[in-house]
């Protein structure tokens, strides 16, 4: 006769210790937690860096062709004046053709100007989309130049330091785990089987602590946990490099930022004695006739010359604040602070 038979088994265990092996394993899974959240904020600052860049360099190129636009306006009016010039006096030809040659020049210039806003325009719709970002909107923030000790102080708690930080700090909390786990590991277990043989039921509970150690595993833990130290180490190492190469960088953009507003400010100056000259010197020669064409020509070219000056100097600061910015708290807790 066959009887039937059946059970069902239920175990529990859990660790009584293991040398602070879990609570490090933890740390580590953490610790490497918060080093992807700072790559994030990394890469989240270099995209809103270019970005704003290319907003600047937009605008940058956009102010550029109006003064182009002026100057081939300006070389127009000289054209049809020595049109009617050299009708009357076949001599003065060379001068007419020197006058569209710089015509042509300038309209090289200022397509040039407006394909290099195309390109910024192109650069920044593939990082932001259909997001409608202007440089103008940066310019007045841009154009105070934040103190190198604001910057400083910044560089050692921005997103990429914190990254390395805690990078080294996840290394140490495995090494710890490593060695935890060479410890003695304890743990308890509770088990209880419920059976039925024939028409019999059978119940039985099992419990116990169960005593683990390694006594020799070829010295495995050992080169895991001091390959974890190394690399904590390393990453410190890197970090120390990444501090003083900022450090040293944000003396440098603070110089090409100081100094690029300033010659901004003096070309104001400059310009405005250049407007006087130009004036002058036109005058002289149409209605007096004690000019020659060249210094009309090089008076111009001075003028229009110090205006695309004024207008880089300009944005050369602002793109030198914009990277000083961003090498200390990052542009994206500037720009956007309500998302930090």
């Amino acid at each position: 006769v066959r009887q039937k038979q059946a059970s069902v088994s239920l175990n529990v265990s859990a660790n009584l210790y293991d040398g602070g092996r879990l609570r490090q394993l933890m740390a580590y899974r953490n610790e490497l937690l918060g080093a992807a959240r700072y790559g994030a904020a990394v890469t989240q600052d270099q995209v809103v860096l270019e970005a704003i860049s290319a907003a600047l360099e937009r605008s940058r190129y956009n102010l550029q062709a109006p003064v182009y636009q002026q100057y081939m306006r300006k070389m127009s009016c000289l054209v049809e004046a020595l049109e009617g010039i050299v009708a009357e006096d076949k001599g003065r030809t060379s001068e007419l053709i020197q006058v569209r040659k710089t015509q042509a020049q300038t309209e090289l210039q200022r397509d040039q100007a407006l394909a290099q806003s195309r390109q910024s325009e192109l650069k920044l719709r593939k990082l932001v989309g259909d997001l409608n970002v202007t440089g103008d909107g940066f310019t007045l923030p841009l154009s105070v130049v934040p103190e190198i000790g604001e910057i400083n102080r910044q560089i050692e708690f921005g997103s990429d330091a914190q990254q390395l930080r805690t990078q080294a700090d996840a290394a140490d909390a495995y090494a710890q785990a490593v060695a935890a786990g060479q410890r003695p590991q304890l743990n308890w277990n509770v088990g209880k089987t419920e059976a039925r043989q024939g028409g019999t039921p059978v119940s039985s509970w099992q419990a116990g602590v169960t005593l683990s150690y390694s006594l020799f595993n070829g010295f495995s833990d050992d080169a895991a946990a001091q390959a974890a130290l190394r690399r904590a180490q390393a990453t410190r190492s890197q970090l120390t490099d990444l501090l003083n190469t900022k450090y040293a960088r944000t003396a440098e953009v603070y110089d090409i930022a100081t100094s690029a507003f300033d010659r901004a400010k003096r070309y104001v100056d400059v310009l405005r004695d250049s407007e006087r000259v130009r004036n002058f010197t036109f005058q002289q020669w149409s209605q007096i006739g004690k000019r020659s064409l060249f210094d009309v020509m090089s008076a111009e070219s001075d003028h229009f010359n110090l205006r695309i000056s004024y207008v880089n100097a300009l944005y050369d600061g602002y793109q030198a604040t914009a990277q000083l910015r961003a090498m200390g708290s990052g542009l994206s807790a500037w720009v956007m602070p309500e998302q930090r």
